[in-house]
């Protein structure tokens, strides 16, 4: 992944299971590095402020269900708004320097 940048990894996700909207979160991140979802994949991305360019490790992705508390409400104070579903295999990832056109 490009210092300041962001890559796209191809996996397919459904957006929501019976127990909810489907959410995902990185399992302690290296500094900078966040996630959001995208069409066909799951999109990262480095800040090119906070991360170090060099960092080698692997990502780890947190499949979750989540339902808004408001939908929940009177099914008991003991049910919790997010249920880990599962984690994805380890993703290896390696902060490369920015190029050219990459810096600011």
């Amino acid at each position: 992944m490009p210092l300041g940048g962001q890559t796209h990894l191809p996996v397919t996700i459904p957006s929501s299971t019976s127990w909810g909207e489907v959410e995902l979160a990185l399992n302690d991140p290296p500094p900078g590095v966040t996630i959001t979802n995208a069409n066909g994949g799951i999109q990262f991305r480095s800040d090119a402020q906070t991360t170090k360019p060099g960092l080698k490790g692997n990502l780890i992705v947190n499949v979750y269900a989540y339902r808004d508390p408001e939908t929940m409400k009177g099914r008991g104070q003991r049910k919790k708004p997010r249920r880990l579903l599962t984690a994805l295999p380890a993703i290896p990832v390696e902060i490369l320097p920015a190029g050219p056109s990459e810096k600011r």
